[in-house]
């Protein structure tokens, strides 16, 4: 009897110790409403997480309907002046505990013409 009850706590604190604790999701900082000029290329909205090592995705959406029911989203940084909306997503990953999706307005706007000289 005392064999068994060895064995099942030595199998109750390999278990427990094998369990990882996940470190809370990293901050990330980005401004929630972003804007930039056209340039043609694909430009990127700016953020950055406070971990190197932390996992994160951004998501482009063309409508505020779109990104609400996450549906239509793009991961390619968007190139075409207009109003999109953007998800950046922390998912668990590499010791880190899964964070709140955090919501980014951006806008990219047509570059204004230099006025003509007379």
């Amino acid at each position: 009897m005392k064999s068994l009850v060895f064995l099942t706590l030595a199998i109750f604190v390999t278990a427990c110790s094998s369990r990882q604790e996940l470190d809370d999701p990293p901050i990330i900082t980005s401004a929630s409403y972003q804007h930039t000029l056209y340039n043609g290329r694909g430009q990127s909205i700016d953020t950055r997480a406070a971990k190197e090592d932390a996992l994160i995705t951004v998501t482009y959406y063309t409508s505020e309907a779109d990104y609400d029911a996450d549906q239509n989203g793009f991961s390619e940084a968007p190139s075409e002046v207009g109003l999109y909306y953007a998800r950046i997503r922390r998912p668990q990953g590499n010791g880190y505990k899964q964070g709140r999706d955090i919501k980014v307005e951006y806008h990219i706007q047509k570059a204004l013409q230099a006025p003509e000289l007379k």
